[in-house]
């Protein structure tokens, strides 16, 4: 498949939605991750990025979301208080 096709199929897929889309459960699937959110860790912690293989969503770590998830359960973040309150 080439990458236009891909891409207008992800456009019409995020365009329209699907049922399980806006109900909130998401195809989440790991595309890479981005530095800690909190400026104070300087570095020492990663998140994951997840997007929705379905309708395209991103998630950068929002409450609810896989990311959030991940950060919460890892071990040894200086941050996870913040992020369970």
């Amino acid at each position: 498949m080439t990458f236009a096709l891909q891409a207008l199929i992800q456009q019409a897929s995020t365009q329209l939605g699907s049922h399980a889309c806006r109900e909130g459960r998401h195809q989440w699937e790991s595309e890479g991750g981005r530095g800690c959110p909190f400026e104070e860790d300087h570095g020492t912690c990663g998140q994951a990025v997840y997007v929705c293989t379905t309708c395209g969503t991103y998630d950068y770590g929002a409450r609810g979301g896989p990311g959030h998830s991940d950060c919460v359960a890892t071990r040894g973040c200086d941050h996870r208080d913040k992020l369970a309150a």
